[in-house]
């Protein structure tokens, strides 16, 4: 007996998270820990309350991380973070 096809959305939806996780795997884990706050909505000092450093380290370290990923938005790099997870 053969195994069914894979569901062509099943197989789309792999081959998104796969390229979104290549992609945040280039993050340091400082990077990434910041584009999970901001991917669970956070602003910039609760960000900074949770990580315990600087509002402008956040914003310093979000201004690398949408350069590294090619994103140009909070929006973009949540629903980069979101797909890969």
């Amino acid at each position: 007996m053969t195994a069914p096809a894979p569901c062509p959305a099943c197989a789309a939806r792999d081959v998104v998270r796969a390229a979104a996780r290549a992609k945040i795997a280039r993050l340091t884990p400082r990077q990434l820990a910041v584009a999970r706050l901001v991917a669970q909505g956070k602003r910039g000092l609760q960000i900074s309350l949770e990580l315990d450093i600087g509002e402008k380290t956040i914003r310093n370290v979000l201004s690398v991380v949408y350069a590294e990923l090619e994103l140009d938005s909070r929006t973009a790099l949540a629903r980069l973070i979101w797909e890969a997870e």
